[in-house]
């Protein structure tokens, strides 16, 4: 990336009202996640006492999706949804570490880490968010942004000429385990003219922008 970690940030909050705007253009129904994602305080509780510290979410419990994001000039994004399927609610720890996997399951990508600000709790018995990251009333999940520049090459200074979609992401979790997603959003319709036709990231020589906070979508 050319202009550091800064413009990761811009990116990645031009990406969230892109993603917003988008979801709200294909759907009839107003797009349900909140545009404001920025970490709240949890709630006091009605005794006066700290909530009850929730366990730590484990593999085995959550669920993953990948959806797609518009460009924005060369540069790709699309956010890894993770949800709690259990019956129990629970808090994603840091740090979850990223890798883009090729098709023969290696890595195409370096090994991101990335910091989950708080609150960190989701919400039980999540199930996959709808077009849009759409949610249910009062669900909690979280969205991991991956993006990518790829009409530039960082490492040349031109034109890409080595352009890099991974298969899928591979995610690891503080608390243990590891989960992979595909790399794209079969559920979008039409096809940006120089990007894949699944939707994947596209990224030059399998580089990603430092990563951003994951951040918790509530209704």
């Amino acid at each position: 990336m050319r202009s550091g970690y800064s413009t990761a940030v811009v990116l990645v909050s031009l990406a969230l009202v892109c993603l917003l705007g988008w979801a709200a253009s294909h759907t009839s129904a107003p797009a349900a996640v909140s545009a404001n994602l920025h970490p709240a305080p949890a709630p006091p509780s009605p005794s006066g006492t700290p909530p009850p510290q929730l366990a730590p979410c484990r593999s085995a419990q959550l669920g993953l999706g990948y959806l797609a994001g518009q460009p924005i000039g060369g540069h790709d994004f699309g956010i890894i949804e993770i949800w709690d399927s259990s019956a129990e609610p629970c808090s994603l720890t840091s740090p979850i570490t990223v890798a883009g996997l090729g098709s023969n399951w290696h890595a195409v990508t370096p090994v991101h880490s990335y910091v989950v600000a708080a609150p960190q709790a989701l919400t039980a018995n999540g199930s996959t968010p709808g077009e849009g990251l759409r949610l249910r009333p009062g669900e909690r999940v979280a969205a991991l942004i991956v993006s990518a520049e790829f009409r530039f090459d960082p490492v040349r200074h031109g034109t890409c000429a080595r352009r890099v979609e991974p298969t899928a992401w591979r995610l690891k979790f503080a608390s243990g385990g590891v989960l992979t997603v595909r790399d794209a959003d079969l559920h979008v319709r039409g096809h940006p003219r120089g990007l894949p036709a699944d939707h994947g990231l596209l990224t030059c020589r399998g580089i990603l922008d430092a990563p951003a906070p994951v951040m918790i979508a509530p209704r």
